[in-house]
């Protein structure tokens, strides 16, 4: 993640300096999303890593950057 303008890790906006790397875990069977940043930092300032669940039962889940000219859907479809 980078230039994001909202920290995920304490819940505010950010002015477009959120940068992180870590994973995404889905498992089968298991409806949540593990959201597991490894370093963080907001502009100068390191940020905490950690992680949390995010339920994903049905839908999409999206992303997007601020000029919508790339985006990342994840899409929970039936087989």
């Amino acid at each position: 993640m980078t230039d994001s303008s909202y920290n995920p890790l304490q819940y505010r906006e950010a002015d477009n300096d959120f940068d992180a790397t870590g994973t995404w875990l889905m498992t089968p069977n298991n409806p949540d999303v593990k959201l597991n940043f490894k370093m963080a930092t907001q502009g100068a300032m390191s940020v905490s890593p950690g992680g949390f669940d995010v339920s994903f039962n049905s839908g999409v889940i999206r992303l997007h950057d601020p000029d919508d000219v790339l985006d990342i859907e994840f899409r929970l479809t039936s087989d």
